[in-house]
């Protein structure tokens, strides 16, 4: 049995969030959620295959985020778009 890929939503938007997670889930993908770049730092520690960001919270975390994925030899490789 193959393993379904893993996506990280992170979107400050519930109803946005909630509308992409429920499309990735109904096309097999295994969805975690974030409503914030902190608690998503938490979550991308369980390596996620790729990392979905909102375009407002990449521009606001100034690249924070990203530096911290590529910090971790765990999570160096893992895409993020944004």
């Amino acid at each position: 049995m193959s393993r379904s890929v893993v996506v990280l939503n992170v979107h400050e938007d519930d109803r946005r969030r909630d509308c992409l997670t429920n499309t990735l889930v109904s096309k097999g993908f295994q969805v975690w959620e974030s409503a914030g770049v902190i608690p998503a730092l938490e979550l991308v520690k369980n390596v996620p295959d790729i990392v979905l960001l909102s375009a407002s919270m990449a521009a606001q975390s100034q690249g924070a985020f990203g530096q911290a994925l590529q910090a971790s030899a765990r999570t160096a490789s893992t895409p993020i778009l944004a």
